[in-house]
């Protein structure tokens, strides 16, 4: 064998495999995930009524309607227009990218969401963390100390019949104090829940006891008849009667 050949052939070989690499992308792992865009992180997942929620976000969304609202967590994902017919609370984001907001925890226990939605005008939502706020424990009268009440002839009603309910009310509520018949599943404790869920209401207008007779809905449940202490936000009074209609 001609060993000075074979080393040139070698040398050759060298060459053009050196030539074939020059020029080509290092090799990447494409197992690495990529950070995410979007986030929101809490420091605990769970507060109490009215507690402070300190959220740290990031995200990609450079408009200044950009915002972080506090949801009821049954409610679905994906729609910035579901998110803003849903929302407790919420905060423009201003075109910040990263930063802390705070908001308050809702005065109603449950499961809840922060989520991050792009816009303020049909937009999606981003980003989404999940907490519980546990309610607190409600005196009879949290405005006034004193004792309220609601009470019932019966507990079981058919559809469109009258309830006759009778109350007692402290005479320092405001005169739009009401009682409303509200779905049982509907979260206990504010007024503005209560409001927003109503199938028929009666204000005290600053009586302090008496009657009032609401009509039993159509559809088949349970229900309460529940007193607010106004019409323009604050508390439930820990005042409720449940009932069934068949």
């Amino acid at each position: 064998m001609n060993l000075k050949h074979a080393s040139l052939g070698a040398l050759l070989l060298s060459a053009t495999l050196l030539t074939s690499c020059i020029g080509q992308p290092a090799p990447t792992n494409s197992n690495v995930a990529e950070a995410p865009k979007n986030t929101l992180t809490l420091t605990k997942t769970s507060f109490t009524a009215g507690e402070d929620i300190v959220v740290t976000f990031a995200t990609e969304a450079t408009e200044k309607t950009a915002w972080i609202g506090v949801i009821p967590s049954a409610t679905p994902h994906g729609s910035e227009e579901t998110n803003d017919k849903a929302d407790v609370s919420y905060v423009y984001l201003d075109g910040a990218t990263s930063g802390t907001k705070t908001l308050k925890a809702p005065m109603t226990g449950g499961s809840f969401d922060l989520r991050l939605n792009d816009s303020d005008a049909n937009g999606k939502e981003l980003a989404s963390v999940s907490f519980t706020v546990t309610a607190p424990v409600m005196d009879a009268n949290p405005t006034t100390g004193s004792g309220v009440s609601i009470t019932l002839g019966k507990t079981s009603y058919k559809a469109g019949e009258a309830i006759e309910a009778t109350f007692t009310a402290p005479a320092t509520l405001d005169p739009t104090a009401w009682i409303g018949l509200i779905p049982a599943e509907t979260p206990h404790g504010t007024e503005p829940v209560n409001d927003a869920a109503d199938k028929a209401y009666m204000y005290l207008n600053k009586k302090t006891s008496g009657s009032v007779t609401l009509t039993a809905p159509t559809e088949p449940g349970t229900y309460d008849l529940r007193l607010n202490e106004s019409d323009a936000g604050g508390l439930e009074l820990g005042a409720s009667a449940p009932f069934t209609v068949e």
